[in-house]
């Protein structure tokens, strides 16, 4: 498994505004930055799903964590060999010294659902711990994922599902707001944005918790009719059957050396000590 690579963002604040009740919204500033791309021998395989040039088997943009000496790892993969659907795949690992990291076998945790936004395909996902009530249950994980309809790379979305334990089972938030009848899935979807039936739209998500409890700062990739960006929310979602948007912006492209300006499928971490993003 090849790591998808994390951008960075320039700028002071990713919001374009002053920070009076929230420090975790200021972005790497400071002076140009030079995004980095790691050599092939320098990438690190963690593990194999099919035989290396004989399977027809994919595994690509993964999220991970490490929680009570467990390493947990999500991705996009697909179910059926040499059938290009996507699906979320999740694999687990303890290490020692003597034998290093040890994977679990794979396990299937998210896949489409027939007739709905996602029927397609379900992949890109990003996992945070908190607490999010839904429907009358808490749960300690929440995911962000790319949900399609298309078979052609066109209209993609980004919704969310929830777990109370790593492996699952996730249950995707496919119910309707209860103040507006709004449906909370898709969470961002193509229509926020000036897109048309040829345009890529929204997806890559990338979660970052705020309080370790419900709100979170999601990032998402937009390919529009105006170009392509990232975007960026903050969510309660302490609630999700009644969320609240926080507020919203684009990640500023300020200080990124090189030709293009633009940042997408970016991941992003904060750092408490530095006050940054990365």
């Amino acid at each position: 498994m090849i790591l998808r690579r994390n951008n960075s963002a320039g700028g002071s604040d990713i919001f374009g505004n002053t920070i009076t009740d929230l420090n975790l919204l200021t972005a790497c500033g400071g002076g140009a930055v030079k995004p980095y791309y790691a050599p092939f021998d320098e990438v690190m395989k963690w593990f194999d799903h099919g035989t290396f040039g004989e399977s027809y088997f994919y595994n690509y943009c993964p999220s991970t964590f490490i929680e009570n000496g467990v390493r947990h790892v999500y991705y996009c993969t697909n179910r059926d060999e040499g059938n290009v659907t996507d699906y979320v795949g999740y694999r687990s690992a303890t290490y020692s010294e003597k034998k290093g990291w040890e994977w679990s076998e794979m396990e299937i945790v998210l896949g489409p659902t027939e007739g709905t936004w996602d029927q397609r395909h379900t992949c890109d996902p990003s996992v945070v711990k908190g607490e999010f009530s839904y429907k009358g249950e808490t749960y300690n994980y929440l995911m962000a994922y790319l949900g399609c309809v298309p078979s052609d790379c066109t209209l993609n979305e980004t919704g969310i599902a929830v777990s109370k334990n790593p492996n699952g089972p996730w249950i995707k938030c496919n119910s309707n707001r209860v103040s507006d009848g709004k449906p909370i899935n898709p969470l961002v979807p193509y229509s926020d944005f000036d897109c048309n039936e040829k345009s890529w739209g929204t997806g890559q998500a990338s979660l970052v918790s705020v309080d370790k409890k419900g709100r979170v700062i999601l990032f998402t990739t937009v390919g529009c009719k105006t170009g392509s960006f990232m975007d960026v929310r903050e969510y309660d979602l302490s609630d999700i059957s009644e969320y609240k948007l926080l507020r919203t912006s684009k990640v500023f492209t300020n200080g990124i050396e090189g030709t293009s300006k633009r940042v997408n499928n970016g991941d992003y971490c904060y750092d408490p000590i530095s006050k940054r993003f990365y």
